[in-house]
């Protein structure tokens, strides 16, 4: 039986960390509009269901990579951000990865985010689908990069019976560098759209400095920030309703300002408050308890 000898071992560990980190060449074929893609017949149309569209999906738009990600086939997808320029000037070329996990011989076969949307009563798919585009230091390197990686700029899961999860999603303040939370979202919502989704749950957890975002959305115009897409309560923790949420909303949107600077005399929040409520009702006049910002002072 042959053996390798120490040194010939740490040669080819020195040869496999120095392939795998080094820049990658993007091939000049298959590159797509970030800002369009997804839109009716770009890249393709989806007639059937969602386990026949991403399939049609990954043929039609996804070269595959020699690299695997945590073992799973993988896919790459080239977009390219037309508004935005890199560094050299050139155009801005994102990947988004599209990774099919085959659950059988998965570390985690049963899908906790299933349980927590209460759909835990559904079957196990046979395969679900991550597609991810990861932060910007992974680019132009042969991916390497964690499944559930929370630094992730966009991670949806989506099962095969066409249920799924956004895991992720990081806009300019989580750490991207060419694209906005919107921007991110919308493309997420066209993918979804396109590939005949049934159904997607999202855990808001994002914060304002200590408070809710999704409160201080509800407040300023009546939704969180994911309802701009649709998104709406599905299940509350510690068995809150969504009678009792939309009380709460309620309940703070009667307060009057003058009142909530004098407990907090947090000023930060109530201007973006005011910026929230202007961005997302546009032309329309904000509730009368909110006054100009000129007048926070």
């Amino acid at each position: 039986m042959e053996t390798r000898s120490k040194k010939q071992e740490n040669l080819l560990e020195k040869f496999l960390i120095k392939n795998c980190n080094k820049k990658r060449k993007f091939k000049e074929t298959k590159q797509y509009g970030f800002h369009t893609f997804g839109e009716p017949g770009y890249p393709s149309d989806f007639t059937g269901t969602f386990r026949q569209n991403i399939r049609k999906f990954i043929k039609k738009s996804g070269e595959e990579e020699g690299v695997d990600i945590e073992g799973w086939p993988t896919w790459c997808t080239l977009l390219v951000n037309e508004k935005m320029k890199d560094d050299d000037g050139g155009r801005v070329m994102v990947p988004l990865y599209t990774i099919e996990e085959r659950v059988k011989h998965s570390k985690k076969p049963f899908c906790d985010q299933c349980r927590s949307s209460g759909w835990g009563h559904h079957f196990v798919s046979k395969r679900r689908y991550h597609l991810i585009i990861p932060v910007q230091d992974e680019w132009h390197k042969f991916p390497n990069i964690s499944l559930f990686d929370q630094t992730h700029l966009l991670h949806g899961l989506i099962h095969c019976n066409g249920f799924g999860h956004l895991l992720s999603i990081n806009g300019f303040e989580g750490g991207s560098k060419f694209m906005s939370g919107q921007e991110i979202m919308d493309l997420w919502d066209r993918l979804c759209t396109a590939l005949k989704v049934r159904k997607i749950s999202v855990e808001d957890v994002s914060k304002k400095g200590s408070t809710d975002l999704r409160l201080l959305y509800g407040v300023a115009d009546g939704r969180t920030w994911f309802g701009r897409w649709g998104y709406k309560f599905c299940r509350g923790s510690f068995n809150v309703t969504k009678n009792s949420y939309d009380t709460a909303i309620r309940m703070l949107s009667w307060l009057k300002l003058d009142k909530i600077i004098e407990d907090s005399g947090n000023k930060d929040l109530l201007r973006f408050m005011l910026f929230a409520c202007k961005a997302l009702s546009g032309d329309s006049k904000p509730h009368s308890v909110v006054k100009p910002i000129s007048e926070i002072t």
